[in-house]
């Protein structure tokens, strides 16, 4: 519900208007905390120096998202609820979970996927095509007091998946997984070694040639 910025002067003002959505406000120091924000929920911010005469400052907008309230404990998805679409590639992708594309192989964003035999149960699972991170919804707790289970399946085994924490834009790697091709692996992550406090956990596909690794996450 809450946005952090900050920002480095253009010169020697003082003063910063700050606007975000339709709230706007005055700041006299380089950071500001907007509070009170809608979650799950896209938002412009700006910052302009407050300007005196002969300041010609531009302002810089950033596009923002707010994440989601932290899920309940215990906490389980299995993507068979969030579409009904027949078609392989959904073009969905679940509502509170997040991605950041990092390759710049295959064409195809993280989505839901449609088929039994990519599958663990039902017909859908997480397909995720290019290099990326997949992050899920915040917990509510610390994440040391809790430990994920999952199903991977992927189509090479020289692809890899890793599991750990998203700090901002930092990955938090914990543990990487090389599975045999087409076929699920179960795993078991405990996140009891994490000492930071951030809550959302993440998936990260990666593969040495730094090419698009198909894989799937389901269950």
């Amino acid at each position: 519900e809450s946005i952090q910025l900050s920002w480095t002067p253009n010169g020697d003002e003082s003063q910063w208007i700050v606007i975000c959505g339709d709230t706007s406000f005055v700041s006299y120091q380089t950071s500001c905390l907007i509070t009170g924000l809608t979650p799950n929920s896209d938002y412009t911010v700006s910052v302009r120096a407050f300007c005196i005469e002969g300041d010609t400052s531009m302002a810089v907008s950033r596009q923002c998202h707010t994440t989601c309230n932290p899920v309940s404990l215990p906490y389980s998805e299995d993507f068979n609820s969030i579409t009904s679409s027949t078609s392989a590639f959904t073009n969905v992708f679940p509502e509170c979970w997040s991605y950041n594309v990092t390759g710049t192989e295959g064409t195809r964003q993280p989505q839901i996927y449609y088929g039994s035999v990519n599958a663990h149960s039902g017909n859908y699972a997480l397909f995720m095509g290019k290099i990326a991170y997949v992050a899920m919804p915040p917990m509510p707790v610390s994440l040391n007091e809790l430990e994920m289970t999952f199903y991977h399946l992927v189509n090479s085994s020289d692809h890899a998946i890793e599991v750990g924490v998203m700090e901002g834009d930092n990955f938090i790697p914990l543990t990487t997984y090389y599975d045999m091709e087409e076929a699920y692996s179960q795993h078991t992550v405990s996140f009891e070694s994490y000492t930071g406090q951030r809550r959302i956990i993440a998936f990260h596909n990666i593969h040495e040639g730094l090419v698009g690794s198909p894989t799937f996450i389901d269950d």
